[in-house]
């Protein structure tokens, strides 16, 4: 609840439901509630006997449930599949600790780990146990710890083998017990701080590895700190929060990340929550640094970014997560032979068990923190008396679930927890009517009402193909293009007359809507400033200017038709994506019931305003941007993306890509044969290196740092050393003198 009080929700999530109601608020049942106000620890078990005693019921014998549906009795049965939670309360579910030599679960009894004499604490760099028995970096000693590498991959510890390590142990529950067993390895029970610069390299002499980087003594007593690849200097730091601080993100994405970047006088970010982390390291990281870091340093952050945005995908291919355990491996040695020693805690090796565990588990929205998180933010808002908290919660909880009770007995037109409607949920449209008036939607803000001259919207296939046919028997000499050019000046034109030949004739050919299609809508259209479509929230550009948030950035898929010179008869059909900024969004009028809305653009397709670079990014220049001939679209076949600064070049824009957050596709031939389509986001994959490329440990273009060595001893010693605020410590105890 606070600093000084924890409280301990335990919270059943069902499983059995469908993607878009798991893991939602109504649906989570709030089973127990440790009372602080400390961290209940080992006496977990103690407060969870009761819950695991009726778990053991539902699963050995269950319980006599009545099925609403058919009006009948049956047995219903359940199994525990998991537990979720942070890391350090994963020690006290579990029983096996998870700090100390053998930190890691999955590895257990043959987790490899070193400890650092310098940084007094246990590092975890032995990824190269993944590779190929005769893979040259198990034999490469300086590039990673100094040692070589012959060891087999971990094996994965079972249920039986931990029953049977266990099995002997009797153990008593509580942490006030003082003459339970000692248990092998890590088990208890039978149920980050900043890497410090000088001693990681105090580590790196005592290891015997990374020789440019070691520790460089003078003639004037004093030493030499060369700068590591990955060092910044303080420019690039401002650059690198820079392009965070202007970041907006569409409506209901992601926090407001900008608020937590703080460029002057300190170029740092604080404040982050676990969900800015999330977006900030699959999503903005990779651009932010495109330009501040060498290649081979920004390719395999930008490579570990990627593997964590297809983990988190909504859909996993078994297939994909079979080849992404290979990547995270090599990512994870790339990683050994650039940071320094002290980075590879357990945190970053538990990183090589994700795919895994996928496999095993399925996608990670069924196993995260983030619902939980923000539950227990709604259990938080129950709090009105703080000297009593647990109660507080439990009234408010059992309110709730009162009035949510109720609330099924409400009439079905009734918004309740149980019907509400998502954040940017459209209307779905209307299937008995022309295609091109089914639209979807519905407007956001105030209504403008204008009197404009647009063209009749000519949406019918059958008519346009016929329409073709008969420009192509009248001009049987003019190529295709010169065809096309004509059809979209004449359609219009000719189906109005068509139609009312249709009509004198009265044979019945043309429909009512297709009738009213061709009369052409009213004059006067309405304007809107939003509009929710598709499952986005979209906004015209005008009306965000003082908005943290960016909802007018459209991007087109469009099959289109072109031709590689004038001369060519037979067009080349292919996959055309067109990015824009909405400026307008219009409705026109064709009758009282049947409407057709657009998009009005600014473009780009192709030419020098659009560009792919080395890493795999997609960057638009819009300065100076002329309305093109056709800058409308359907708002139907509008999708969202969003756009970010651009580091490496002013003015331009970098694109992110994402989909609707409520966008389940249960299509199984699709999900199996192309889970890409899937992603919210595609990121890079970066500059692609050689395998056994060399790579440079020192950058060349900063200057390094000159430490007088008796203030290095007492530094090490009292650990004063500070490396996020860059190789120098401001500190009254210390004098650090720059170097050249």
């Amino acid at each position: 609840m606070s600093v000084s009080h924890s409280t301990w929700p335990v919270v059943l999530m069902p499983y059995n439901l469908p993607p878009w109601l798991c893991m939602k608020k109504p649906f989570l049942f709030l089973s127990l509630l440790i009372p602080g106000p400390s961290a209940p620890g080992n006496n977990i078990d103690v407060y969870m006997q009761p819950l695991v005693d009726e778990l053991k019921e539902l699963w050995d014998t269950g319980v006599n449930t009545c099925d609403a549906s058919t009006k009948s009795y049956f047995t219903l049965l359940a199994s525990l599949l998991w537990t979720v939670s942070d890391f350090p309360a994963y020690a006290n579910l579990s029983g096996w600790s998870t700090k100390g030599k053998l930190a890691c679960p999955s590895c257990h009894k043959e987790t490899i780990s070193t400890r650092l004499s310098n940084s007094h604490k246990e590092i975890f760099m032995a990824h190269r146990h993944w590779l190929e028995s005769l893979h040259p970096f198990r034999m490469d000693k300086d590039s990673f710890d100094g040692t070589e590498e012959r060891e087999g991959l971990p094996r994965s510890l079972t249920g039986e083998q931990v029953l049977t390590e266990l099995k002997d142990f009797e153990i008593k529950f509580g942490k006030l017990v003082k003459d339970n067993p000692s248990l092998p390895y890590n088990w208890k029970k039978r149920n980050g701080k900043t890497k410090d610069y000088l001693k990681g390299r105090r580590d790196l002499e005592e290891m015997g590895i990374r020789h440019e980087l070691h520790l460089e003594p003078l003639s004037n007593g004093k030493v030499y700190l060369p700068p590591a690849c990955f060092e910044k200097d303080k420019k690039e730091k401002e650059k690198f929060c820079n392009v965070l601080k202007e970041v907006k993100v569409p409506d209901g994405y992601a926090a407001n990340i900008s608020r937590c970047i703080q460029v002057k006088p300190t170029p740092k970010m604080l404040g982050l929550k676990s969900h800015d982390n999330h977006i900030l390291m699959q999503q903005l990281l990779p651009v932010a640094i495109r330009n501040i870091l060498p290649k081979h340093v920004r390719s395999v952050i930008m490579k570990l970014c990627r593997y964590y945005r297809q983990l988190c995908s909504k859909v996993l291919n078994p297939n994909d997560l079979f080849n992404m355990e290979k990547d995270i491996e090599k990512i994870l040695y790339d990683l050994e032979r650039i940071f320094p020693p002290s980075f590879f805690d357990v945190m970053i090796h538990l990183s090589v068990h994700l795919a895994s565990e996928a496999r095993l588990g399925g996608p990670v929205h069924y196993r995260w923190m983030y619902p939980i998180e923000r539950y227990l933010g709604t259990l938080k808002s129950y709090v009105r008396n703080k000297s009593k908290p647990e109660g507080s919660i439990a009234e408010g909880y059992l309110a709730e679930e009162c009035l949510s009770f109720c609330s099924l007995y409400l009439a079905s037109d009734v918004e309740t927890i149980h019907n509400k409607t998502s954040r940017n949920h459209d209307d779905g449209g209307d299937d008995t009517v022309l295609p091109i008036f089914c639209m979807p939607g519905q407007p956001i803000g105030a209504t403008n009402v204008v009197k404009l001259g647009y063209d009749t919207l000519g949406i019918a296939h059958s008519h346009v193909l016929e329409h073709l046919n008969i420009l192509s028997h009248q001009n049987p000499k003019k190529r295709k293009r010169d065809l096309q050019h004509l059809h979209s000046q004449e359609f219009e034109e000719w189906l109005s007359d068509y139609v009312d030949e249709d009509m004198t004739s009265r044979d019945n050919r043309i429909t009512s809507d297709i009738e009213t299609l061709a009369n052409g809508p009213s004059e006067v259209v309405k304007k809107y400033k939003g509009y929710i479509i598709n499952g986005f929230q979209f906004h015209i550009k005008d009306v965000e200017k003082n908005m943290t948030t960016q909802n007018s950035r459209v991007i087109l898929q469009a099959l289109t038709s072109s031709f590689s010179s004038a001369r060519d008869n037979d067009p080349i059909v292919g996959d055309v994506t067109y990015y824009g900024v909405l400026k307008d969004i219009i409705e026109l009028q064709y009758s009282d019931e049947m409407k057709v809305v657009l998009f009005h653009c600014d473009w780009i397709s192709s030419g020098s305003r659009i560009k792919v670079d080395e890493n795999g990014f997609t960057t638009l220049d819009f300065r100076g941007l002329k309305q093109t001939k056709e800058p409308y679209i359907l708002a139907s076949q509008a999708q969202q993306v969003f756009y970010v600064a651009d580091p490496v070049r002013k003015d331009w824009k970098v694109v992110i890509k994402t989909t609707p957050r409520d966008n389940f596709d249960m299509d199984e031939q699709i999900c199996i044969d192309d889970v890409e389509t899937h992603l919210q986001s595609d990121t890079p994959m970066g500059p692609q290196l050689v395998e056994n490329e060399t790579i440079d440990m020192v950058r060349g273009d900063l200057d390094g740092t000159i430490v007088d060595d008796d203030t290095l001893v007492a530094a090490t010693d009292k650990n004063q050393i500070d490396h996020d605020q860059g190789r120098i410590c401001e500190c009254s105890t210390y004098v650090l003198e720059q170097g050249s």
